[in-house]
């Protein structure tokens, strides 16, 4: 009987200890479901939040005012938002406290009034961008781009084969007799 009684206390142990791990792991996910239900909670706080601020960028008048280095631009707030990652996607989200001029309502960017039609172009339709042959004004409106957190200008604007394909398709000839003999070398 004393084996048999062996085998029953160290059942009765081995049951104890899985019992006890059982109690542990069950006190554990208690703790992680706690910990989760209070990042979801802030989470859903911070959501809330942002749907606020969210609406708030909604009572934006759809036509936006903007005084960039002293030259007046009026566009839409799906323009300055078509482009979320950027600067001024970022800026006008919501997600940060504007004030505009008490005088005329604008909001104040100091950079190079003189470039920024082409950034605002560029945003109002990044397929069909013209950009601007002028080297010099290129480098400078790459330097905005770059500033704008406009990647695609400025991948544009770095390409060295653009500037090439642009001139190119706009060459003419004005006498026929420049192309003559040219299919010769073909």
């Amino acid at each position: 009987m004393d084996a048999l009684q062996k085998k029953f206390l160290d059942l009765q142990e081995a049951i104890q200890s899985n019992m006890t791990e059982i109690s542990n792991a069950k006190d554990a996910l208690e703790l992680q479901r706690e910990d989760s239900l209070m990042r979801i909670k802030v989470e859903r706080r911070l959501l809330e939040e942002e749907k606020s601020q969210m609406t708030e960028v909604m009572k934006f008048q759809t036509k936006i005012k903007l005084d960039v280095g002293g030259y007046k631009y009026t566009t839409s707030l799906a323009t300055l938002t078509s482009i979320p990652d950027s600067m001024l996607g970022a800026m006008f989200s919501g997600r940060f406290p504007l004030e505009a001029d008490e005088s005329d309502g604008s909001f104040f960017v100091d950079r190079d009034g003189s470039l920024f039609k082409h950034v605002l172009n560029y945003m109002r339709d990044p397929v069909s961008f013209d950009a601007p042959m002028d080297r010099e004004v290129a480098r400078d409106l790459m330097r905005e781009a770059k500033y704008f957190g406009l990647q695609g200008l400025s991948n544009l604007l770095e390409d060295p084969c653009y500037f090439f394909k642009k001139s190119s398709t706009h060459l003419k000839f004005s006498a026929p007799e420049v192309l003559d003999g040219a299919m010769d070398f073909v």
